[in-house]
Parts: structure tokens; sequence; C-alpha cells
């Protein structure tokens, strides 16, 4: 008779053939695509990462997208560059089960990552994705921060009998408080800090200043700081960058597509010895872009709305200005140049739909009324103030 051993093992493998086989007769759909090779294993990568964010998933290698089993040639060390190029290419990195079915006498590879039940959001080359039928999509900003956020709960909100000292950690809230406040003492008040925007650079995610920040009073706010080194790694530069312009906080600029560790070591001029500072310089598509978001289109309104007065302040919009324009061939330009910035704002940050793109750089003059009528209807402003100039008849 045959082991007990040995009947384990081959029910096992007959309930992952049996596995398989469903898959694949089910066809490709929101968790369970195909691939006939190795050689598509970017986007494999990019599929596991939206299976994580939506109800986990299976690839599977050797089969063609009509279901197909080709089966796939393996080498040596085949699966294991897969799972290291899966750990090393998503952040934080994506675990996934890997195994071998034979079907009808050919290999298929089964690579399997489950549901993710925390917080996280996964990166596959440096992009947040999520499942969506058949196809994989781009996660967008509100999806991000739902997930950062699904089970947020203020906890310096809740009652106090809820948050209670581990009995394990014999360190005081007072003493620890201490702590804090001492950091604030050996740093002498100075902190590494940052800010970014979308980036106008391609191939590049945030424009990026890193700074210096001082709490409190001390040594930046005294003018005692003679330089700040900045230390990125070499895939910014193959050397530190020295910074000695005290009158913008010894910022550095840099454009940047990933997250990034800077070490900072701020040098100053009343004999003190050097203090080195460090910074996680991080950025995801809702953070900053909100107040960037915001403080742009209320430059373009406040544009729009001195343009406005000036209509209101002169009645006859045909007259000829000393520079050759007329008065509404100068209103029309400038509204382009503030029609144009938000535009590209709402298409690229958020993702706004509409019949122009950011590429195109005189949307007022494309558009002519129905642009400016779509952005009172986007903002909401009061329209009796645009009704002279909408209603301008064109000499």
């Amino acid at each position: 008779m045959p082991s007990t051993i040995f009947v384990i093992a081959y029910l096992e493998l007959a309930l992952e053939l049996q596995e398989v086989l469903g898959f694949i007769s089910s066809g490709e759909g929101q968790c369970i695509e195909f691939k006939e090779s190795f050689a598509e294993e970017d986007v494999a990568i990019e599929t596991l990462c939206a299976f994580a964010h939506s109800e986990g998933g299976t690839v599977l290698f050797g089969v063609c997208d009509d279901g197909r089993p080709t089966g796939v040639s393996l080498g040596k060390n085949t699966l294991e560059h897969f799972a290291v190029k899966l750990r090393t290419k998503t952040s934080p990195p994506l675990m996934a089960s890997i195994s071998q079915v034979l079907v009808a006498g050919k290999n298929i590879v089964c690579i399997t990552v489950a549901q993710s039940l925390h917080d996280n959001v996964f990166f596959a080359f440096n992009k947040p994705y999520i499942r969506v039928g058949k196809t994989n999509h781009l996660m967008t900003p509100d999806e991000i921060r739902d997930r950062y956020f699904v089970r947020f709960q203020a906890e310096n909100l809740q009652s106090s009998k809820t948050i209670s000292q581990s009995s394990l950690d014999t360190e005081s809230w007072s003493e620890r408080e201490k702590r804090r406040c001492h950091i604030y003492e050996t740093n002498r008040g100075l902190f590494l800090v940052h800010t970014w925007r979308p980036s106008k650079t391609p191939g590049q995610v945030a424009d990026v200043v890193i700074s210096i920040a001082q709490h409190g009073e001390g040594p930046l706010s005294a003018g005692n700081i003679k330089s700040v080194e900045y230390h990125l790694g070499p895939i910014f530069f193959d050397h530190t960058i020295v910074k000695s312009d005290t009158e913008n906080d010894f910022r550095l600029e840099v454009s940047s597509y990933s997250p990034m560790l800077c070490l900072a070591r701020v040098h100053f001029d009343d004999g003190s010895p050097s203090l080195d500072l460090q910074g996680y310089i991080y950025f995801w598509p809702s953070s900053n872009t909100d107040t960037w978001a915001q403080e742009k289109t209320e430059n373009v309104i406040k544009e729009l709305l001195q343009i406005l007065d000036y209509i209101n302040r002169n009645m006859d919009l045909s007259y000829r200005l000393p520079w050759g324009e007329t008065i509404k061939e100068e209103i029309e330009n400038r509204i382009s140049g503030a029609f144009y910035d938000l535009t590209k704002l709402l298409s690229s940050a958020y993702d706004v739909s509409g019949n122009w793109t950011p590429n195109d750089g005189d949307l007022l003059f494309t558009h002519r009324n129905k642009g400016l009528e779509r952005l009172i209807k986007l903002y909401g402003t009061t329209e009796n103030r645009y009704n002279k100039y909408l209603s301008h008849e064109a000499d």
C-alpha cells in the first residue's frame, strides 16, 4: 500500500491541478490573468499589485489569452529571479506564493497574492494599481487616500480608557516627553523639512525643495549657520551638495521619481560642532498636491476677477490699446494663460475630464466662450460678472 505521506502529496497535487484548470476555464477576469512567458513579468508584477488592492488573485504563466496552455520553459534561476524582482520592484515588498503545475504535460507557473487586509498601498515600479475587471488601472489620489485612512480613528480624541500604556513599557509618559524635548535641544531646534509639487520634468514624479527649519529661536534664526552639506545618494549626485545661501534656508532643489533618505550636515560659524540631521523625503499623489492645487486655483481665479473688474471699468471692449490689442483681445490673452494653467492642473493632478489636454497651449482661443463657461461652472463663480464678456459680439 502507498504510504500516507504519498497519498497526501498526491491529493495536494490533484487539488492544485483542479484549481488551475478551474482558473483556465473561467478565463481572465477580476482575479485571474494569463501570461504566455516571463517576457511579460513586468506587467505581471503590476497585475499582482493590482490584485492585492482588490480581491487578491493569480497570474498564470504559460497560458495564452484565449486560455490555451502553452507552457513555459524554465531556466535554473527563472523563478528565483522573478521572486527577487517582485520584492525589489514593489514597495512595500509584495508577498506572493509561487508554484508549478503540469497541465496536459505543459509547465504552468502560478503566482498568487492575497488581498491586502492592511492599510497598505503597494507601488509596482513606483506606481499604484488596482484591478477593475480584466484590466489594471492606476489608483486615483482619492483611492490612495481612502486606503491609508480606511480605519482611521483619531486616537487623541478617543476616551482615555481605550488608550493605555503597555505594562511591558517601564518608561513613563513624562519621561518620554523629557526625551522628546531633549531631541529639540540636541538638534538645537533644527530639522530637515521638505515640500513638493507634481514634477514638470518628464519621467519624474515630484519636484522637491529640501531645506532646514528652525523650531523656536536658534542658530538658523540667529544667522549662525555657515553651510549645509546634503547627501542624497548616487541616483541624484555622486558627491555631497554644499549650500551656503542663508536667505532661503539653505534649500536644495531636486526632481525625483521615488522617495529617498536625505542626510544633512550643518556647519556653524560660532565654533559649535557640526550637527547631522536626516529626513525621509516622501511624497504621494494626495499629500502636498491638495495644497498646491488650491494655491494654483486661487491664483487663477484671482487673475480672472481682476480681468472682470477691468471689464466693468471699460465699457467699450473694441477700444484699441496703445500696443495694438483691443480690450477684448487683451482680456482673452490674459484669460488664456490663466485658463491654461488651471486646466493643466486639473488634468494632470486631478484627472478632471474635458475636451482639452494640458498639451493645448491655446485653450481659450480654441474653445472661446465654452471654455470660460466651463470654468465658471467648475468653480461656481457668480456668472453675472461674466455676462458682458460672454454676450459681447466681436466686430
